[in-house]
């Protein structure tokens, strides 16, 4: 019912369903990630369910009873990365309203806390290459130059639409010469495979 309902963009209609269902077994992790989801991200014309401390708490109990069927499920440790990568962003959404507020303690402790759930993301599934990506943006906010420009060539290997989105960035202000050094041994790389490429035609 919650999934008919979200389909058609009855977003409150769809938690409401999905809350019931969450009611009858709390420990389904798909509930928890929809839930999540919709508390994160559920914004339309006709409402507005942002509410990113209880995204975080139903996400991160999504990854909790994720990775506890990883040994009988055989996607659930895609599942579990996919519920960390967003409980990660629910936290840097979190941080960011602390800036605004003026409290840099809990901005670092938000932050930190987003690198630890995204590098947990990473590690779980590592296929899922917008959780290496938002790791490079974490630690870069941190001012971790090296774990940024790590986890940035990770998100790279797996997708080279990352150079662009991380140019782009804001995120990665103070950690643009690790980015830039980057880029440019990248460019080498390729410059390399190519020429390699020529002498053998």
């Amino acid at each position: 019912i919650a999934c008919e309902r979200l389909v058609k963009g009855l977003l409150d209609k769809s938690l409401e369903a999905f809350l019931e269902s969450a009611r009858k077994d709390d420990t389904n992790f798909m509930t928890h990630l929809m839930i999540g989801k919709l508390y994160l991200y559920g914004v339309n014309g006709d409402i507005n369910l942002l509410n990113v401390k209880k995204a975080e708490f139903h996400l991160r109990a999504a990854a909790r009873y994720a990775k506890a069927e990883i040994t009988r499920l055989p996607d659930a440790n895609r599942f579990a990365g996919e519920a960390l990568l967003h409980a990660a962003i629910s936290c840097y959404v979190q941080a960011d309203d602390q800036v605004i507020a003026g409290n840099i303690a809990d901005t670092q402790r938000l932050l930190q806390a987003s690198l630890d759930l995204a590098r947990q993301a990473a590690e779980i599934y590592p296929q899922l290459s917008e959780s290496h990506y938002h790791h490079a943006k974490f630690a870069s906010l941190l001012g971790d130059g090296k774990t940024a420009k790590t986890s940035l060539a990770r998100a790279i290997a797996l997708d080279e639409a990352y150079c662009l989105k991380a140019d782009a960035d804001s995120d990665f202000t103070f950690v643009r010469a690790q980015v830039t050094e980057l880029f440019q041994h990248l460019r080498s790389k390729s410059g390399e495979k190519i020429r390699d490429k020529l002498k053998n035609v």
